[in-house]
């Protein structure tokens, strides 16, 4: 499909600036050409035209942490201190929640996304081989890097989880989708199963990745002012 969306204020990122009645011209998936309205529909007279007249058209916005299931939870007992919230709820409910419930939530997620602009998104959380994040964020049309996340205390059904969703889900959907490898936290992943987790991302990337498109690493860090002390009393470091 091959269109110019025109009449908008083009921001380019670039030396450019902001194109005031600007357009911009797309073939297939690639942008093409950048300008003035005038210019750019003189140009391409037999493209589709998509009037932006008093709108913005800028690249699309980059969550870079998210969890994509999780509006699913939204509001819910968001008024406690997070290891409260973590233990005493969400991490009970969660063990009731099916691998469609984390579709679902995902693709509610990815469908709001693209409403506010934003077409990449870096997701962190439980990966089940029937239904999943990665499928939402592919049907919906969104690029995502999307991880399973990691505890100490379920090491083995970790690393089956991030080899499936590797072999099934790097550079999948045509390139959009890429995996990466998720420890919880400094406080919920002791520093051998991080000593381990950075031997199975170097294994993955050898039997799956590429330079250009690798399995990244995904944490959480410093998220408490407490959590230094916390991590020295749990592994005395």
């Amino acid at each position: 499909m091959d269109f110019v969306i025109f009449g908008g204020s083009v921001v380019t990122m670039s030396e450019r600036g902001i194109i005031r009645d600007g357009a911009v011209v797309v073939e297939g998936d690639t942008i093409i050409d950048v300008g003035r309205s005038d210019e750019i529909r003189r140009k391409y007279p037999r493209y589709e035209k998509i009037d932006a007249g008093g709108k913005v058209i800028m690249p699309g916005l980059i969550n870079a942490h998210q969890h994509a299931a999780m509006s699913l939870l939204r509001g819910y007992a968001d008024d406690y201190p997070l290891k409260e919230w973590l233990e005493e709820w969400v991490w009970p409910l969660e063990r009731h929640m099916t691998g469609y419930d984390i579709y679902v939530g995902a693709l509610l997620t990815a469908v709001e996304s693209v409403i506010g602009g934003t077409t990449t998104i870096n997701t962190m959380y439980h990966y089940m081989e029937d239904h999943n994040e990665a499928m939402a964020i592919a049907e919906v049309g969104l690029r995502g890097v999307v991880g399973h996340v990691c505890f100490s205390w379920r090491k083995e059904q970790d690393i089956k989880a991030l080899e499936d969703s590797a072999r099934r889900w790097h550079r999948g959907a045509d390139g959009r989708i890429r995996v990466s490898v998720d420890p919880h936290a400094p406080y919920t992943v002791d520093p051998e199963y991080m000593r381990e987790l950075r031997a199975v991302t170097r294994e993955l990337n050898e039997k799956y990745a590429s330079a250009e498109a690798p399995v990244i690493w995904h944490i959480h860090l410093a998220e408490t002012s407490d959590e230094a002390q916390k991590i020295r009393e749990s592994f005395g470091i």
